[in-house]
């Protein structure tokens, strides 16, 4: 029940984005036909200008590490408020580095929680901006004045902060955000940069609108490796669906061994007092006394195996806690559900004999052994 109940939050989990229609693929510039940064940088903006003047193409961008796609690996930098002591720092500062275009968080539906995104006119030439995920800002700015301060990266140039979006899952629906940091790839130009494509149509025009912009740029630009983010999203609890069809099946074949079990102990209890059952006949009992005195017989089993099971199952579960999410390993309620649900499915098992003597002529059957 637990680790169902982690399989259904997991599902419904936010990832600080919206993955309806997103559509990526790599484009990696050839150093030999593209030399210096500024070519690089045209050549990328020549692709989304194209991709924008589509009509299916709601908002395209560029970013250096997609969420859930960690093949480029992840760097981690300190930042620096500019006039904050060291020590407390020390103590505050590091995100995760990535590069974007101005319009990736549109594409993405990332939320701009404070300040503004990035411009085409935020270039090498204007002063350096930064824009923080909203943990981080939280980290480095207690008292909530992030924008418009200034940043240092590992000791680096000052930039100025300009905006706050909402933070995203990076690694996985089970794991926590990471605080993070975005520069803009018009001032850091970065080569293997992840096309994000948001669009209103199917996945099959977006990869034909991105194969056709991207080869008017480059016709030697190799277009493979198209990926929906939708995909990556159910990759990342493919393990956890898993894990919860093997235990449910386990649950299943283990409910049915007890049931067979149950069963079994209650019929031969019930078996083994006819001669008492056939002393309640003589003496006036009718069929519905004998049936809740058989049925009395296996209440106590039933209760002590119930309470065993729980005491045993508050020890074991902790075995199962890697696979659980938002959820307490001894969750009140389904442990409650759990042991109703046993005790209740016992019952029901053990009223079958119960009804069965309760119907016979118990004194015939005995003359007849």
């Amino acid at each position: 029940g637990c680790v169902i109940g982690s399989l259904y939050r997991l599902v419904n989990v936010s990832p600080g984005f919206q993955s309806a229609n997103l559509t990526m693929i790599d484009i990696s510039l050839p150093g030999k036909r593209f030399l210096k940064p500024e070519e690089k940088i045209e050549s990328y903006e020549r692709i989304l200008d194209d991709l924008k003047t589509m009509k299916s193409v709601k908002h395209a961008g560029f970013v250096y590490n997609l969420p859930f796609d960690n093949r480029k690996g992840r760097i981690q930098l300190s930042l620096a408020p500019v006039g904050v002591s060291s020590d407390h720092l020390a103590r505050k500062s590091g995100g995760l580095f990535n590069v974007v275009s101005p319009d990736y968080f549109r594409a993405m539906g990332i939320p701009l929680k404070r300040g503004r995104p990035f411009r085409s006119g935020d270039r090498s030439l204007s002063p350096p901006v930064i824009i923080l995920s909203e943990s981080l800002s939280e980290k480095l700015f207690e008292d909530g004045a992030a924008i418009g301060s200034r940043i240092s990266i590992d000791g680096g140039e000052d930039r100025e902060v300009i905006g706050i979006v909402g933070d995203t899952r990076q690694f996985g629906l089970n794991l926590a955000p990471k605080p993070e940091f975005y520069l803009c790839h018009l001032q850091s130009p970065s080569d293997g940069l992840t096309l994000v494509l948001k669009t209103d149509g199917t996945s099959q025009e977006a990869v034909e609108t991105i194969k056709a912009a991207v080869w008017r740029v480059d016709r030697l630009q190799p277009v493979n490796g198209i990926l929906e983010m939708d995909d990556l999203l159910a990759s990342s609890f493919a393990n956890w669906s898993l894990i919860s069809l093997l235990l449910g099946i386990f649950a299943l074949l283990s409910c049915l061994v007890a049931t067979i079990g149950v069963y079994g102990i209650t019929s031969y209890t019930v078996k083994a007092k006819r001669q008492a059952f056939a002393i309640h006949e003589v003496f006036g009992a009718d069929g519905r006394r004998i049936f809740f005195h058989a049925l009395s017989l296996n209440a106590w089993p039933i209760l002590l195996g119930a309470i065993a099971g729980l005491v045993a199952s508050s020890f074991l579960i902790h075995g199962l806690a890697a696979y659980m999410f938002m959820i307490d390993p001894i969750e009140p309620v389904i442990f409650c559900s759990a042991a109703l649900a046993v005790i209740g499915a016992s019952f029901l098992i053990s009223a079958i004999p119960s009804v069965q003597i309760s119907r016979q002529d118990i004194m015939k059957s005995l003359k007849g052994e």
